[in-house]
């Protein structure tokens, strides 16, 4: 409906325009002694035929005018309404990646908590020797990646970077949990294997932290990272892992505790 009144105002712009110029400086109306001369001399049909071909050109200028006016008012009506449109399509999908997130963030909780448990299952004391026990690696639940990508792809700038980073760092942590797999059929002694046990019950409890953190986003309400030591501590707690069987954890831990208060006390 604008639209269309706009169209009117623009006509009635346009003939008032040329209403002026019929009646321009005239002493008997548009049809003014120049104008009767011409027509006598047969050079016009008429005044109003005379007045068209004096400003022809102007007409035409304005005609062209107002109708590039309107085709730019109807490309720009379009063109909202292609955003729209696109502003819409994108709020579905960012819905969408939404409501399937936390399966996949379940999963990829349940992961890390199946490696924290084997890997504590596997540590023994620092004078053991070796046969070692067992170890399987967990299977990775591979099928979260693409709703994962399709999450990184309909959220902003914020959550795409951490769904980005969990994605690669369960990456590099299943291709550490698969080395492990040597280290625990090596010949290292029972100190330093301990040490490699308790460095992948924390990149474990990493990912769980970062995942768990990442389903307040899907409740619509993220706060920030979860890789803080209290929630590696409370995936260590999930997991059952005793953290005061693990020194290197327990160290690791406290030095991050130390480095937040550390930065929360400076001004």
């Amino acid at each position: 409906m604008s639209s269309n009144f706009f169209i009117f105002r623009l006509a009635l712009v346009v003939s008032m325009i040329c209403l002026l110029i019929l009646f321009s400086a005239a002493d008997d109306g548009y049809c003014t002694t120049i104008a009767a001369k011409a027509v006598g001399r047969d050079e016009a049909h008429g005044c109003i035929e005379y007045w068209f071909n004096r400003y022809q050109s102007l007409i035409g200028a304005i005609a062209t005018l107002a109708a590039a006016i309107v085709a730019y008012r109807a490309i720009r009506w379009q063109v909202n309404q292609g955003e729209i449109s696109a502003a819409k399509r994108d709020d579905r999908e960012a819905h969408a990646a939404r409501a399937v997130l936390p399966l996949s963030l379940s999963a990829i909780c349940e992961y890390a908590v199946e490696c924290m448990q084997r890997l504590d299952g596997v540590k023994t004391i620092d004078t053991a020797m070796p046969p070692w026990p067992s170890y399987n690696v967990p299977v990775f639940p591979t099928a979260v990646i693409l709703p994962l990508q399709d999450a990184v792809r309909s959220s902003d700038q914020l959550i795409a970077k951490e769904i980005a980073d969990l994605i690669a760092i369960s990456q590099i942590q299943l291709a550490r949990m698969k080395g492990l797999v040597e280290v625990m059929d090596g010949s290292l002694s029972a100190p330093y294997r301990n040490l490699h046990i308790e460095n992948g019950i924390y990149d474990a409890a990493v990912i769980h932290a970062r995942a768990s953190a990442l389903f307040e986003y899907a409740r619509g309400d993220f706060k920030g990272v979860g890789s803080t030591p209290g929630g590696l501590r409370s995936a260590l707690i999930i997991a059952k892992v005793m953290i005061e069987n693990h020194v290197y954890l327990e160290r690791r831990i406290k030095e991050l505790e130390e480095a937040e208060q550390n930065a929360n006390s400076q001004p």
